[in-house]
């Protein structure tokens, strides 16, 4: 057990569905009397300046964005549009329709998704989390995860290859749970006296670890007037569960610089700043993450590509840690699990943990001690599949 620290005050985590969660921020921004919502209109398209000199580059020529155009031909104007929508956004097509690229770097996640929501029984007991914020965690080729929610709800999640067609059949609600059950430390939470299921089973496939810039090769602003935040910035891993806190915090930073910066060009290169230092360590971070996963589970196989200048290569011979041996660390030293938990939840940026020199002796000083790891039991891939290919037989 370890012992409290003050610090430990913030490692609190809001468990609730992504729903839940912006009905309230929904709910929260229609209160402020500065904000005014526009519902139900649909925008087709940015409303972009003839090319301008930069201010203080007389030489510049950069597009500035004067607005959005809606669909019932209605022009909202603006200082600065934000794109918000997402990771499926238009704008880079709009944008380009003006003779604007964004330069953006995407490397496959190589996991696709399979998820089932369930709500806790009146009265049934919560069970305990053994990983954080959830329960489960990596197998043989899969991973499976249970991530609580609001009002007694949670969702279970199967990661899987996306070419591994097998594992498809748990898209079978049925063979869904069965698999879960035959995962002794998750069983339970799937008991038909414990929980009953709230959807049937879902699948998240295509995803990314993407990053997009508005800068041109050399790092200027190419285009003025127009900013990504969240999603349509930039995106990671979903298992990581860090979009609904990288959002607000790149929001918050372009925010910041709105308020700091009158001048356009000096505004887009503050909110080129932003997703260097918010959002770029995060892409690295789950980059590195899938590399490392997938050489377990595809070994000789491609992993993904560099995100380039994120990852110091030459930080393994440095001491650089993974994820993964700080975590299994984490499980035997406090100030590691400390340290690790607070990364886990964006208090601190990777490389301000994994390369520190006393994280970095901690983790080598458990690895040397031989401490054993505390592992999971579950089936294999193999056992799994035969498990659903039994229930396909028998459905």
């Amino acid at each position: 057990v370890h012992a409290t620290h003050p610090s430990d005050a913030e490692l609190v985590v809001v468990a609730a569905r992504r729903t839940t969660f912006e009905a309230v921020l929904r709910r929260a921004v229609l209160r402020r009397p500065e904000v005014r919502l526009t519902a139900g209109a649909r925008a087709t398209g940015l409303v972009v300046e003839p090319r301008r000199g930069r201010a203080g580059d007389p030489g510049g020529t950069v597009p500035l964005v004067r607005g959005v155009a809606l669909e019932d031909g209605t022009v909202l104007r603006a200082r600065l549009v934000v794109d918000a929508t997402g990771r499926r956004t238009a704008m880079p097509g709009w944008l380009a329709d003006h003779g604007v690229r964004l330069s953006e770097h995407r490397t496959d996640c190589g996991i696709a998704y399979l998820t089932r929501f369930y709500r806790r029984a009146f009265g049934a007991p919560e069970l305990p989390l053994e990983r954080g914020f959830t329960s489960g965690g990596s197998f043989d080729r899969y991973s499976c995860l249970v991530f609580p929610g609001d009002a007694g709800t949670f969702s279970v999640t199967f990661g899987v290859l996306p070419e591994d067609r097998a594992m498809r059949g748990l898209m079978d609600g049925a063979a869904f749970d069965a698999a879960v059950r035959s995962i002794p430390s998750l069983a339970p939470w799937v008991d038909p006296g414990h929980a009953e299921p709230l959807s049937g089973v879902r699948m998240m496939a295509g995803l990314a670890n993407r990053l997009r810039r508005a800068t041109d090769p050399a790092g200027r602003p190419a285009v003025l007037g127009w900013v990504a935040v969240g999603d349509a910035a930039a995106t990671t891993n979903p298992a990581h569960s860090r979009g609904c806190t990288l959002g607000p915090v790149h929001a918050v930073g372009v925010a910041a610089a709105v308020s700091a910066h009158r001048d356009v060009g000096d505004l887009a290169e503050a909110c080129a700043a932003v997703v260097e230092r918010e959002q770029r360590p995060w892409v690295a971070d789950s980059i590195e993450q899938d590399r490392q996963r997938l050489a377990r589970w595809r070994p000789g196989g491609p992993g993904p590509l560099d995100l380039p200048g994120a990852v110091d290569r030459s930080a393994p011979a440095l001491g650089r840690l993974t994820n993964g041996e700080t975590y299994l660390a984490a499980q035997h030293d406090a100030y590691v699990w400390r340290r690790f938990t607070r990364l886990q939840q964006l208090f601190e940026r990777p490389d301000d943990v994994l390369a520190d020199r006393r994280v970095v002796a901690r983790v080598r000083a458990v690895q040397a001690a031989r401490c054993p790891a505390v592992g999971l039991e579950g089936p294999s891939r193999d056992e799994l599949v035969g498990l659903l290919a039994a229930r396909e037989a028998v459905a």
